[in-house]
């Protein structure tokens, strides 16, 4: 990323440029295609890589998932309380020692 002319940082730059209008320029720097944006209050110009437009895409993406699937809980605080929820201990032993074996290998 380059920024020219501004010392806004990355963190303001991303988030606060989410709706400005990209016109597609070549950085010759990284070899390869980059987004331009301009900050109309001051001018200043941000280029992003394709890496860097990928990394920001994942992210809205992540932040788009909401953190509870409201639907799956509430279906399950109903069978619960219904008494037909049906926990299967061979499924959760298989879960507790594979997060196990992942925590230990990482």
């Amino acid at each position: 990323m380059e920024i020219n002319g501004s010392t806004t940082t990355l963190a303001t730059v991303v988030s606060g440029h989410r709706d400005a209008q990209p016109c597609g320029t070549e950085d010759p720097s990284q070899g390869r295609a980059a987004e331009e944006r301009t900050d109309t209050a001051g001018g200043a110009r941000v280029n992003l890589s394709g890496r860097a437009r990928g990394a920001l895409a994942a992210k809205q993406a992540v932040d788009a998932v909401p953190d509870v699937r409201e639907g799956r809980v509430t279906d399950l605080k109903s069978r619960m309380d219904a008494g037909t929820y049906d926990v299967h201990g061979r499924l959760v032993a298989e879960a507790l020692v594979r997060q196990t074996l992942l925590e230990a290998v990482a």
